[in-house]
């Protein structure tokens, strides 16, 4: 009944540069962060 959820923490890898989930989380959270503070 438990949810074993076993992600990889890179979600891609191009030419031997990985880039991690929490990096895309943390890149677009501060996006949409200055488009809503540049809006109001």
């Amino acid at each position: 009944m438990f949810l074993n959820w076993n992600l990889d923490p890179i979600a891609i890898s191009l030419f031997g540069f990985n880039i991690h989930w929490y990096g895309i989380l943390f890149a677009s959270g501060f996006l949409i962060g200055y488009f809503f503070v540049k809006k109001f």
